[in-house]
């Protein structure tokens, strides 16, 4: 008996984990007449709040399910309903259903590195990549020149507010993890072999803040239709949401950032590394940035802040 109960125990989690990648939709209706049943290899899944063109279940589950976090937020927090859309999902290893001319169009945001002028490290590489990914994983909305490419213009229903093209999560791993392999490999091999531990644990990170502007690609448009908002409002408000969704799915980035009185986020500031660098200097234990020479005294905050006061009375 006991034995048993230590197995089951045992294959819980494994079972549980089965179970979560298998959820679909939590309820599919009967397709329109007027919609295609598939699209090349995607399947129609007509959930209540979007209209889902998906290959795998478990990838329609998980796009409904951003739906409706979606909705939910702009339910409680404007009493606004986001209304129903049309999703079409880019799921890991498929090639972009967009044509690269109406790619270049649709997109909205051209996200590019800043250059480096000192030679990166491992780590900045993976970093550097993945804030240039490639333009299948940048969520694009549908205009009526891309449903017409797609076959759809004209077989939508009346209640389609608004449509998405979008990548899967696992699709932003897979392509985020390959580019930032790509990119080692260019600057060193063998740094590619020694920063292979890492690169799926930034990677993934990483993947995590691509779910926020697969969410913001929705929250967007929304808050374009509300035309008694100033553009002010819209862009405070699309900040306040950009905080909410990036605490709730990288809860570590509470550790870098703050919520300011508006509800968003604005780096932390760190009062210790100044007091130490400052006293180190001092003491002649060795240089300190920007000024090799001497050290470069802390802003008067830091100066007046008590935790810094002890560090700065062994400089005098």
């Amino acid at each position: 008996m006991n034995r048993s109960k230590r197995c089951l125990w045992t294959c819980l989690p494994f079972m549980t984990l089965v179970l979560c990648l298998g959820c679909g939709p939590e309820k599919v209706l009967p397709p329109p007449d007027e919609m295609p049943k598939a699209l090349d290899t995607r399947t129609l899944w007509h959930t209540p709040r979007a209209y889902i063109y998906a290959t795998h279940k478990p990838v329609a589950g998980e796009i409904d399910r951003c739906v409706k976090e979606v909705a939910d937020y702009v339910k409680e927090t404007h009493e606004g309903e986001l209304g129903k859309g049309l999703v079409i999902v880019i799921d890991k290893g498929e090639e972009d259903i967009l044509d690269g001319r109406l790619r270049k169009k649709l997109n909205l945001n051209d996200m590019k590195a800043p250059k480096e002028k000192e030679q990166p490290t491992p780590e900045h590489s993976v970093a550097a990549s993945a804030m240039r990914p490639p333009t299948i994983l940048i969520p694009a909305p549908l205009d009526e020149e891309a449903l017409s490419d797609l076959g759809l213009k004209g077989k939508l229903p009346e209640d389609v507010a608004w449509s998405l093209v979008c990548p899967s999560h696992r699709q932003m791993e897979h392509v985020m993890y390959d580019n930032a392999m790509k990119e080692l490999k260019k600057e060193n091999k063998l740094a590619a072999v020694g920063a292979a531990g890492f690169v799926p644990l930034i990677t993934s990170t990483m993947a995590k803040l691509f779910l926020v502007f697969r969410e913001m690609a929705l929250y967007i448009p929304w808050s374009e239709r509300q035309t008694q908002w100033s553009a002010e409002r819209r862009s405070k408000e699309a900040a306040r949401f950009a905080t909410k969704r990036m605490f709730h799915h990288v809860p570590m980035m509470r550790m870098f950032m703050k919520v300011d009185e508006e509800g968003i986020m604005t780096p932390q500031k760190n009062t210790s590394n100044w007091a130490r660098r400052w006293e180190t200097a001092k003491m002649g234990k060795g240089p300190t940035k920007p000024n090799d020479r001497g050290a470069t005294p802390p802003p008067e905050d830091i100066r007046s802040s008590p935790t810094s006061q002890p560090a700065l009375k062994k400089m005098e």
